[in-house]
């Protein structure tokens, strides 16, 4: 989920399939208190490309959005083929000016070399989980990244940025936070992935999975930055785990953090039983912090 707050309503933007079809679709939802959903509209509002040659015409999903400039952003995840070939992920974007009827842009985020030998770019073998947020009058776009890296002596899921000013000009892929080794050992931990990104008295906080090997996310973590590239602190513990979610025994993932009035809402996507496949338990849950 991703859930922006328009007027009196909360709206999320969600990304699902049916009966497990692979061609993952973007809706809206509304809602007055954050709990009680509806679809609005109730058809998908952003899909597949019908070109058979693009790169996102199998699926697209894991949508984040901002308001930029008088405009919706939509990030999303692409691929062509299937959801197995993480090596195939672009995050691209579109824009919309009611934040339901979108128009594709051509700029998107690529992995720089998915099937060579390590070269030890941070997002050489994956890029995805796009978590935009507006910040000193820029777009701020987090994704996850898979890359080696020397200090772990093995390949490790990051969280990389690029930022624009005018939402069609981008800077070139940083990255800006990876595990705390002290917490997550890479012998153990793949990395970090879903990102948010939320801004709280003018500092940059992010929430994110963490992901065990094999690729399981287990966790959700947060780090928080004066300027949103250097100077993260991360918690020393996490937010919280899969085993404190009963219906999500298998994994949680996906953050959306937002501050209504004295309120820190915490949405998160979860999956479980996957012993009654296909009756497995899959949704979005909510937890809220006072503030």
């Amino acid at each position: 989920p991703h859930v922006l707050k328009v007027g009196n309503q909360f709206v999320m933007y969600a990304s699902a399939d049916t009966n497990f079809s692979e061609n993952i679709k973007i809706y809206r939802l509304v809602s007055s208190n954050g709990i009680n959903w509806n679809l609005s509209p109730s058809s998908a509002v952003f899909e597949k490309s019908a070109d058979p040659l693009a790169w996102d015409h199998k699926s697209t999903e894991t949508p984040g959005v901002v308001f930029f400039n008088g405009l919706y952003y939509l990030f999303y995840i692409g691929y062509p083929i299937t959801l197995t070939d993480s090596a195939s992920y672009n995050v691209g974007y579109a824009t919309s000016p009611d934040g339901i009827t979108w128009t594709r842009q051509t700029p998107r985020l690529i992995p720089t070399d998915p099937h060579g030998a390590p070269n030890l770019d941070f997002n050489q073998y994956v890029v995805g989980e796009p978590a935009p947020v507006v910040f000193n009058n820029k777009i701020y776009l987090y994704f996850t990244a898979e890359g080696a890296h020397l200090s772990v002596n093995s390949t490790l899921f990051t969280i990389g940025l690029v930022t624009s000013t005018d939402g069609a000009t981008w800077s070139a892929p940083q990255m800006v936070l990876s595990p705390d080794q002290a917490i997550y050992p890479r012998s153990t931990w793949l990395g970090y992935s879903t990102p948010h990104a939320v801004v709280l008295n003018n500092q940059m906080h992010l929430f994110f999975d963490v992901a065990k090997d094999p690729f399981k996310q287990e966790k959700f973590h947060h780090a928080v930055s004066t300027d949103g590239i250097t100077g993260w602190t991360q918690d020393s513990t996490a937010i919280f785990d899969k085993s404190q979610i009963p219906w999500a025994d298998d994994q949680i993932n996906g953050p959306a953090v937002l501050l209504d009035g004295k309120n820190l809402y915490f949405w998160f996507g979860g999956q479980g039983n996957l012993g009654a496949f296909p009756n497995i338990t899959m949704g979005i849950g909510l937890a809220i912090c006072p503030l």
